[in-house]
């Protein structure tokens, strides 16, 4: 049968929605019935509770989801019925929506009904994120009666205000009777002496050893007894780092730093699993078992893969003592431990991996070398090596390391921090002694060229010849990629990034940090100052859009139907080269300060989004001591009428007299001196 590229996605589809009904390693479901909901009245029409037990969550249709016009903040109930006798509750799971970030569930509080009364299982805080929430129960619970889940908190789309909650599916879960329950762990785990498992209690012999039935724990328990047990390298440490949405928040910039900060060096092949945790102190940490090396389907293109060209994960919530979990996909682990606030306060957090393999890190910032680089890619168990710097963590390809980075490793990482900490500076970071420990993450990919997304920048496998060679790292297509995917990472939202600036207020940190690490400027290069003089200044057009109508219908990509993302940028340049040559090159990291000391100007309509510029340039006169009226009124920021924004969605300014006015009567009663000569002349 020839199966063509539609056939091949529905197939994808098919097989996607097998997979989520089908239970692994002869686990069975137990059926829900009489589900409801409450408050009611609350569904959207066609996305109904009844879609939770349905083995499907692919799209809009076939999850439960609130209605799209919102609902009040409030909790929300679903219960439902445990059918069936002789059934046993092992395990519950928590699908989310399969793309998408509306409604995912932020916290719940998950009850199970016993013999009569309801008993609460655990405490849920979810990751915005499409993996499923795995919850073992501490015991298995003979014949439940009933489920009841009480959403608390949903996750929502950053560009809405609207609240929503959604959910694919809900199951509960009996385990085959040979298999390994949290129960039996726990049982088996009094033996040992203290939360880490690596030593044992006090009058335990081998005969309390043989009763033990977890086949690892009973290895374990033997080593330490006989002692010939080290843990070495499969004990890990792993510490506290700012939450990345708080950082976010705090820097007015959007949720690009790595949510893999915990990096444990090991590696877990498909299967089950035991980890140890020490003390926790109450904080909620996760295990992480990202899908680094996912590719499309065959026969599927790679930027066509139905399944997006996102990073997909396997998330564990953790709990002091002994965990037990179940890895679909081998892969390397990461920690989760993350706070809102002062995480050098927070001590370390001990785990021990004894099911799984040494793969190791290569940290610069212990002061590892090029040797220990080299011994890392010889010994690896896992495809894929975590490396680490002060700002950077990168997880690229073994072969791809070995081929284009071998004796080097300290290099690359040196030079991808030094690009970072040229971001962080010049966004004004160092001057407002904001310095977290956060990271951003590097990565392969299977599916784009490079992009930017919530889990940091990736590079198509095909590029690691550029972006694993610490020589290209620092000029040409390369660098421009990565100090243009960074950028965007520290886009202020919505204060620089208006509607038309997506692809612009990125670049001004591109173009800092390609200038000053000695590359040409792509707007001289290009002939880009030329162009922008004779498409805007000499057309009295706004910087933003050509005269009249793009279109609902044109293709909204970076800007096509307006002026060139680079013709745009030369006004922000422009800004930039006149005040360091006057003595002032923290024009930016100030301007960027007294943007982040007041909240960006939001509201229910894009179209007003303007707004945002509007105030920048008044700001920029007012940190600046300059009277920019006249920069700005011949780059079209002051442009009067209609705005026609094409940026990746379509934003129709109508910008009134009234508002220009506004604004330079604010920057007039500053009674601010003029620029010493004409800034749009101004070229690199």
């Amino acid at each position: 049968m020839k199966i063509n590229k539609y056939s091949s996605i529905l197939l994808l589809l098919l097989l996607f929605r097998i997979h989520i009904q089908a239970q692994t390693n002869g686990e069975s479901l137990i059926a829900l019935r009489n589900i409801s909901i409450y408050p009611t009245n609350i569904s959207e029409p066609g996305s109904g509770i009844e879609k939770i037990t349905d083995g499907k969550c692919w799209n809009d249709s076939e999850i439960f989801h609130t209605l799209w016009s919102g609902i009040p903040v409030q909790n929300i109930t679903i219960e439902a019925d445990l059918e069936g006798n002789q059934k046993q509750l092992d395990k519950v799971i928590l699908i989310p929506r399969s793309y998408g970030v509306n409604g995912i569930i932020k916290n719940a509080e998950l009850w199970i009904k016993e013999k009569g009364k309801y008993i609460l299982i655990a405490l849920i805080e979810g990751n915005l994120s499409n993996s499923p929430i795995q919850i073992e129960l501490d015991r298995s619970i003979k014949n439940p009666e009933k489920i009841k889940l009480v959403i608390t908190d949903s996750y929502g789309d950053s560009s809405s205000d609207l609240y929503m909650v959604s959910l694919g599916e809900l199951k509960c879960v009996m385990m085959p009777e040979d298999a390994i329950t949290r129960g039996e762990l726990l049982t088996d785990s009094e033996v040992f002496s203290g939360l880490k498992g690596i030593a044992l209690k006090t009058g335990i012999t081998k005969q309390d050893i043989e009763k033990m039935r977890v086949p690892a724990l009973k290895n374990l328990a033997t080593g330490i007894l006989n002692k010939t047990f080290k843990p070495d390298s499969l004990l890990v440490q792993t510490h506290a780092y700012l939450n990345p949405d708080v950082l976010g928040e705090k820097m007015h910039i959007g949720n690009g730093f790595s949510k893999y900060e915990g990096i444990t060096g090991i590696f877990l092949d498909k299967g089950v699993h035991i980890i140890f945790v020490d003390k926790t102190n109450d904080i909620p940490i996760k295990l992480l078992v990202p899908d680094w090396t996912r590719k499309p389907p065959k026969g599927i293109k790679p930027d066509e893969d139905p399944l997006g060209w996102g990073l997909k994960k396997e998330e564990f919530i953790l709990k002091e003592g002994v965990n037990l979990i179940h890895i679909e996909n081998a892969g390397n682990a990461y920690v989760q431990y993350f706070v809102d606030q002062n995480p050098d306060k927070y001590p370390p957090i001990t785990l021990h991996f004894p099911t799984g393999q040494f793969n190791g890190i290569f940290d610069t910032t212990k002061g590892d070398d090029d040797e220990d680089f080299n011994r890392l890619l010889e010994n690896s168990k896992s495809p894929i090596l975590d490396m680490k710097g002060k700002y950077i963590q990168v997880a690229f390809p073994v072969e791809s390391l070995k081929k284009y980075t071998w004796g080097e490793g300290v290099e690359l990482i040196k030079n991808y921090d030094s690009i970072v900490g040229m971001q962080r500076y010049f966004s004004g970071w160092d001057k407002e002694s904001f310095t977290p420990k956060n990271h951003i993450l590097v990565r392969v990919n299977y599916q784009y060229y490079m992009f930017r997304d919530q889990d940091g920048i990736a590079f198509i496998d095909g590029a690691m010849r550029l972006v694993a060679d610490p020589s290209s790292v620092f000029s040409g297509d390369a660098c421009w990629g990565f100090c243009h995917e960074g950028g965007h990472i520290f886009q202020l939202k919505h204060q620089m990034t208006w509607g038309g600036m997506t692809e612009v207020s990125n670049n001004i940190l591109t173009m800092f940090c390609m200038t000053s690490l000695g590359n040409k400027s792509r707007l001289a290069s290009e002939n880009r100052y030329t162009q922008a003089k004779e498409t805007i200044l000499d057309k009295g057009i706004s910087y933003m859009d050509f005269p009249g109508k793009v279109g609902a219908n044109t293709n909204h990509y970076g800007g096509n139907g307006n002026t060139d993302v680079f013709q745009r940028l030369v006004p922000f340049w422009q800004l930039y080269l006149y005040f360091k040559e006057q003595g002032h090159p923290d024009f930016y990291q100030d301007l960027m300060i007294a943007m982040r000391k007041q909240p960006p100007i939001v509201n229910d309509n894009k179209n007003n989004d303007y707004h945002n510029m509007l105030e920048f340039c008044r700001l920029a006169c007012e940190i600046s001591k300059t009277d920019l009226t006249d920069f700005f009124e011949r780059w079209g920021f002051f442009y009067i009428g209609e705005i026609d924004v094409n940026d990746y969605v379509q934003y129709i300014y109508n910008v009134s007299a009234e508002d220009i006015e506004s604004v330079k009567r604010d920057i007039a009663d500053m009674n601010l001196p003029k620029p010493k000569t004409d800034i749009t002349l101004i070229e690199d």
